[in-house]
């Protein structure tokens, strides 16, 4: 796939693992005329703040491995990764949730529709978070907590989370459409799927 630039545009992407299992999670920043101190605060940032109230609600051996910061204004610019020993989930009940589902976090713009909208997947929660094909309300509401202290620590630090947008009806658009992210909401407790997440890619 091409390249397509994000105006003041960092890419956070955050990498996760379970034993042999891997996942991540990835959020578009907005900083004018950002550098690379910049880019380096905003991703040295995420695994202090990873939040004890969610960890708690993680099996241990899900670990927050690192963070990479990528400059997405031109091809080939600058890319930060975080030392490796992340932090990780304090619960000793029960296993992991599958993998393959997730607490869908949707990001909403002051624009409406599709284009103008992101998704977060966020997994690791301990299988006891989610009973009879449900996510306890209290495990969603830790996530979307972790989400907005992310997006206010980020904030303090002059980023702005953003929805990047690459495609609309169907064309891409190049440089993406950015628009920041005005409120989250998690709108269903059944887990979100892989699969919905892979379509979206």
């Amino acid at each position: 796939m091409a390249f397509i630039p994000w105006e003041d545009g960092c890419k956070i992407v955050m990498n996760w693992d379970y034993g042999v299992h891997y996942w991540k999670n990835v959020f578009c920043f907005v900083k004018a005329s950002f550098s690379l101190l910049d880019m380096t605060a905003l991703a040295d940032m995420f695994i202090p703040e990873l939040r004890p109230a969610l960890q708690a609600l993680m099996p241990e051996a899900v670990t927050l491995h690192n963070i990479t910061a990528t400059d997405m204004t031109s091809e080939g610019a600058a890319v930060y990764t975080t030392a490796g020993a992340g932090d990780h989930g304090t619960s000793v009940e029960g296993d992991v949730s599958g993998l393959g589902v997730a607490v869908v976090v949707t990001m909403r713009t002051p624009l409406r529709g599709r284009s103008y909208r992101g998704r977060s997947y966020f997994n690791g929660l301990a299988e006891g978070q989610c009973s009879t094909g449900i996510w306890l309300q209290a495990a969603v509401d830790e996530v979307l907590d972790q989400y907005e202290a992310w997006q206010a620590v980020a904030l303090g630090l002059g980023w702005t989370l953003s929805v990047a947008s690459t495609r609309h009806n169907g064309v891409v658009t190049t440089p993406a459409h950015i628009e920041p992210v005005t409120s989250m909401v998690v709108r269903s407790l059944i887990p979100g799927s892989q699969r919905k997440r892979f379509r979206r890619l």
